[in-house]
C-alpha cells in the first residue's frame, strides 16, 4: 500500500509505505515528478516513533529500501531535522498510592521533532530501560519515591516534575483526622482564611482542598462570598512556595475526578459552574497553609476545607 502527496503549503515531497505483512520487503520505489536528488526515511513501527533514518541517494527517480515488518515509512524529500522541534511536556502522569502488590502505569505525554527519547529517573537516579512508559509490576516498599522523567532529541531536554508513587497496605492504615474546615469571613481588601495542615509519614496522600463561599446560602449563612480564589503554599520542606491555586474549579481539567473526591470523602456538593475553588492534588509529606481569599479583593462569609481522600 503506498501513496504519494505534496505535503500542503510546502515544496517538499512525502512518499508513503506501509507494511502490513510478518517481514521486511525490500522494494524499489520511483518519485515520478516528485523526484529529488535524496529523500530521508521516516520510521514508525511498535519499537520506534518517527524515526529519522540516513538519507538515500534518489538515481533517475527511483531508489531502493528495505521497508521493515509492520510498519509505516515516511520518505521525505527536504530533511526533518530541517523543522526540528524541542521536547516539550503536553501531560504529566498524577503521583498514585497502592497497595502492596498493585501495579503503577505513568504514561508521559510529550510533543517534539524528532520524538523525544524518554528516560525515567527514581530519586534522582536512572531507572534503565524503560524509554516510553513506566510499568511497575507486584510493587513493594522499594518501589517508593520521587519518580521524574527527561525528554530529549537534538534539539534539547525537558524534565518533568516530581511524581510520587506510595505503597501502603490497607492493614498498615489507622485511624487518623481525615478533615478540618472552618467558616469566617474574608475582608474586603484584607486578610483571608488560612488553613494550616501537616502531612506525617513517608509516602504522599491526596488531598481535596474546598473554598466555598454562594453555596453557604443554602443552609442559611448570609453575606456569603460570590468568588472564592485558593492558594496552596508548601512551608516545609524549604523554601515556602505556592504550589497550586485556583479559581473556578469546575473550568479544571480534573474536574470530573474533584466531583469524584466529593463524595469519596462526604463533602457537600457545590455545582460545577459555581465561582467556588477547590484542588484535587498528591501532597508528599510536610507542611502546608491555604489561604482562601475574594476575586478582586472581595469580602463575605466562607469556609475552607481541607479533606484526606481516602484510598480506593
Amino acid at each position: 500500500d503506498i501513496t504519494a502527496f505534496h505535503r500542503p503549503r510546502s515544496t517538499a515531497s512525502t512518499l508513503v509505505a506501509v507494511n502490513a505483512t510478518q517481514g521486511a520487503i525490500r522494494q524499489q520505489f520511483s518519485l515520478g515528478t516528485l523526484a529529488g536528488e535524496k529523500v530521508y526515511p521516516v520510521v514508525t513501527n511498535s519499537t520506534q516513533s518517527l524515526a529519522v533514518q540516513a538519507p538515500l541517494s534518489v538515481t533517475a527517480g527511483t531508489f531502493e529500501y528495505e521497508v521493515p515488518a509492520l510498519s509505516v515509512v515516511s520518505f521525505v524529500s527536504d530533511d526533518p531535522n530541517s523543522a526540528a522541534a524541542a521536547p516539550q511536556i503536553v501531560q504529566e502522569p498524577t503521583g498514585i498510592t497502592v497497595s502492596p502488590g498493585g501495579s503503577v502505569v505513568l504514561t508521559p505525554t510529550v510533543t517534539g521533532f524528532p520524538a523525544p527519547s524518554i528516560t525515567w529517573w527514581r530519586n534522582g537516579v536512572q531507572v534503565p530501560g524503560v524509554t516510553t512508559s513506566l510499568v511497575l509490576s507486584a510493587v513493594g516498599p522499594a518501589d517508593e519515591g520521587e519518580y521524574s522523567f527527561t525528554a530529549t532529541n537534538a534539539s534539547g531536554t525537558v524534565r518533568s516534575n516530581g511524581i510520587l508513587v506510595g505503597v501502603r497496605s490497607a492493614s498498615s492504615r489507622r485511624e487518623q483526622l481525615l478533615n478540618i474546615s472552618t467558616r469566617g469571613q474574608v475582608v474586603a481588601g484584607g486578610g483571608g482564611l488560612i488553613a494550616g495542615f501537616a502531612i506525617h509519614g513517608e509516602v504522599p496522600v491526596q488531598v481535596l482542598i474546598r473554598g466555598v463561599g454562594k453555596p453557604l446560602e443554602a443552609f442559611g449563612v448570609p453575606n456569603a462570598l460570590q468568588n472564592p480564589v485558593l492558594t496552596l503554599n508548601q512551608v516545609e520542606p524549604a523554601p515556602n512556595r505556592v504550589i497550586a491555586a485556583n479559581d473556578n474549579w469546575g473550568s479544571q481539567v480534573n474536574a470530573t475526578e474533584i466531583r469524584q473526591a466529593f463524595a469519596a470523602t462526604g463533602a457537600f456538593d457545590i455545582p460545577s459552574d459555581s465561582s467556588d475553588s477547590c484542588l484535587l492534588l498528591w501532597l508528599r509529606p510536610g507542611l502546608y497553609t491555604a489561604t482562601l481569599a475574594g476575586v478582586g479583593d472581595t469580602g463575605g462569609n466562607a469556609i475552607i476545607e481541607v479533606y484526606q481522600v481516602p484510598a480506593p
